[in-house]
């Protein structure tokens, strides 16, 4: 029972911490780009945000629906990359690639409906971790898994040895995964 009423305070206590954390979630099922736009202007305005997050760019709509999918996505992160100049903060953009990339890591190419998401971000970060696992390597708490920087306008590219931690959703730097 004491075990029990430990993590239920850890619980608790981990809770309040997010809850006191100056962050603002926003989950509006079928955004629209203008309304994204609106409501990045004001939060950035009413509570000094630093960094938008945004889970993730294949939700986001547009006004012209008529339009192909890969015309509708250059015009959304066009619009994004835009409005981080003007609020003068990052925003974060996740994005799936396409099944090409299935079972091998992912490239550049393999961005989802549109090359414009490549030549409007100023860094392009690809996930990659092989699904089929050892048996042996089932039985531990992490995943081996690469994150390259694929692009990076200021900087260096590469990859990064990660250890991906399911139970905790966790990834930690590694310099190697034993």
């Amino acid at each position: 029972m004491m075990k029990k009423n430990r993590i239920y305070n850890q619980i608790y206590e981990a809770a309040e911490k997010n809850y006191m954390a100056p962050l603002f979630i926003e989950d509006v099922p079928n955004m629209q780009l203008s309304d994204l736009r609106t409501e990045a202007r004001y939060i950035r305005e009413k509570e000094k945000v630093e960094i938008i997050f945004i889970d993730y760019l294949g939700l986001i709509g547009i006004e012209n629906s008529a339009a192909p999918r890969f015309e509708q996505v250059s015009e959304i992160s066009r619009s994004i990359k835009g409005l981080a100049r003007e609020l003068d903060i990052p925003i974060v953009v996740l994005s799936q690639v396409g099944r090409g990339s299935e079972g091998v890591p992912p490239t550049l190419a393999n961005l989802r409906d549109s090359g414009a998401v490549e030549q409007d971000a100023d860094v392009v970060m690809l996930l990659h971790r092989e699904r089929k696992q050892d048996p042996e390597q089932s039985e531990k708490d992490f995943f081996p898994t690469d994150l390259e920087i694929a692009k990076n306008r200021n900087g260096a590219t590469g990859k990064i040895q990660l250890a991906y931690y399911p139970k905790i959703t966790r990834f930690k730097e590694t310099t190697n995964y034993e």
